[in-house]
């Protein structure tokens, strides 16, 4: 069920510059361990200098990275429900896994997986049909008729 995680503008920029800071961490750090020795520099000195100037710089960029990457990784499932709550309501609040992969980008198999997902969730309530397919009914939408003959909470 992996799909790719497209990102936008801002993420790619996000993920550049934090890529771009880990990479000058990185060689500040390996310049630093490497390098020649003044004698006047004490070993703490030196360790002192190394975290702030290399490592922490490599991990802020690596965080950075990763946080870049599960916020695209979010948004790509938010977009993936919305498109699923789509084509739920314009098949009237229904939906097989086999008509979704019909009118998605997703596989059969990865119908079947994010269905049970929503189903899990709470979103969804799975049926079966006559002929054994697993129905997915999505309650919470109703077709124009149904919310036209809604009533009043204090009605009901």
């Amino acid at each position: 069920m992996t799909r790719k995680i497209v990102l936008t503008i801002k993420e790619k920029l996000m993920a550049a510059a934090a890529l771009f800071i880990a990479l000058f961490g990185f060689i500040i750090t390996c310049g630093s361990i490497a390098g020649p020795r003044n004698p006047g520099e004490t070993f703490l000195s030196n360790a002192i200098l190394t975290i702030l100037v290399g490592l922490l710089p490599m991990a802020l960029g690596i965080w950075l990275f990763v946080r870049t990457r599960r916020i695209a990784k979010q948004r790509r499932s938010q977009e993936s429900e919305k498109e699923i709550l789509r084509y739920a309501q314009e098949k009237g609040g229904r939906i097989t896994a086999a008509e979704l992969a019909l009118l998605s980008s997703y596989t059969p198999e990865a119908a079947r997986i994010v269905l049970e997902s929503c189903t899990s969730r709470g979103f969804c309530a799975r049926k079966i049909a006559e002929n054994g397919t697993f129905v997915y009914e999505f309650p919470e939408l109703l077709s124009e008729e149904e919310k036209r003959s809604s009533k009043h909470v204090f009605e009901a």
